[in-house]
């Protein structure tokens, strides 16, 4: 009789092979709770696993649920250490987790990450111009990117360091 293969498993750490080791990744870790979260828990949980970028809320058949983000080397140590830190806070039994490297976690939820910004007086200053000119060139539209926050604007790091002529080191353009 042939014998059927079964299906292709992959480590993590092999499909990562190639990428230089430069020390812990983030990884999101979205934890199922045995119970439903009421509303003095969830603060109780934010306060708790604010230092990890903690999102709490419902699931499936009304269970809690919490999402982390935590410093890892690999996705067992992610695993066990949202596992810990989230056990510890809540006090609550957890029945199901997902856990990613967090740009995958983005990507998966459809964010984009925030590009690196500038101040208009830093753009002014890349430029060689004063802040009154910089503000002038976003009335123009010459920065695409130019936002408004507030009462302020605030323009993408690589779009005036392209106009400057400022070549990013780390870039490979």
């Amino acid at each position: 009789m042939p014998r059927v293969p079964g299906p292709l498993i992959i480590p993590h750490n092999t499909m990562n092979a190639q990428k230089k080791n430069t020390g812990p990744e983030l990884w999101n870790a979205h934890l199922e709770l045995a119970q439903p979260i009421i509303d003095a828990a969830a603060d109780h949980l934010m306060d708790a696993l604010a230092a990890y970028g903690v999102s709490v809320g419902s699931g499936a058949h009304n269970h809690g649920t919490v999402t982390i983000t935590v410093p890892a080397e690999n996705i067992s140590q992610a695993f066990s250490t949202a596992i810990a830190v989230a056990e510890r806070a809540s006090g609550l039994t957890i029945v199901g987790a997902e856990v990613l490297p967090t740009d995958e976690f983005d990507a998966r939820s459809g964010l984009e990450p925030i590009p690196a910004l500038v101040s208009v007086a830093e753009a002014a200053s890349m430029l060689g111009v004063t802040k009154v000119r910089a503000n002038q060139m976003i009335g123009e539209g010459k920065f695409r990117t130019a936002r408004r926050v507030g009462k302020s604007f605030v323009i993408a790091y690589r779009e005036v360091a392209d106009m400057a002529g400022i070549r990013d080191p780390l870039d490979s353009k």
